[in-house]
């Protein structure tokens, strides 16, 4: 008899595209294969990534992620893990941050704190991908002291500390900023 083996369950908010392997496409089967049970909520559902130039599709809306998480909330989900990504607005933005601060906070008080691990995708080499109005949520939400992981590019990172990056030197220091200013652990 085999042992049965015991999967994690992680809530993954982030985009989906039909065309290429980003955001919910590209992490979904991945975590599957590590035994990991993921509940998808698509932030955007795109014909292909932004990086293209040309793309179609539509938006997720603040409300619409409200009422799905309503309705995972509803049925009393807990989850060990939660993973954000691509969020194109501020509106959407600060409906994911509310969805996973109530997450933390809900189950941190059951002493079931899940790991939060937030990917800022805003752009990569001095372009941006999202509306510049969701560098102000990035910074509230990480400003919460929830985020146990955040995974900022170079461009992202200097959007988010307000500061340029010309060397080692100055990135060891935006990398300390972000540990002392956001209590950050990794």
């Amino acid at each position: 008899m085999e042992d049965i083996v015991k999967s994690n369950k992680v809530l993954n908010i982030q985009s989906h595209v039909v065309h290429g392997y980003v955001g919910n496409k590209a992490t979904t089967f991945p975590l599957q294969m590590l035994n990991w049970d993921v509940d998808v909520i698509n932030t955007v559902n795109f014909s292909n990534h932004t990086g293209y130039g040309s793309w179609e599709g539509t938006c997720s809306t603040a409300k619409e992620l409200n009422e799905i998480y309503k309705g995972l909330k509803h049925v009393g989900l807990q989850y060990d893990a939660l993973l954000t990504g691509y969020v194109f607005g501020s509106e959407s933005l600060n409906a994911v941050g509310d969805i996973c601060i109530d997450i933390k906070r809900r189950q941190g008080e059951l002493d079931n704190d899940p790991l939060w691990l937030l990917d800022p995708v805003m752009g990569d080499q001095g372009v941006l991908y999202v509306s510049e109005d969701v560098i102000p949520v990035y910074q509230s939400i990480l400003a919460t002291g929830l985020v146990d992981i955040v995974t900022p590019n170079q461009f992202e990172l200097e959007l988010l500390m307000e500061t340029k990056i010309t060397s080692v030197a100055s990135l060891k220091e935006s990398l300390k900023e972000v540990h002392k200013k956001y209590k950050v652990k990794h």
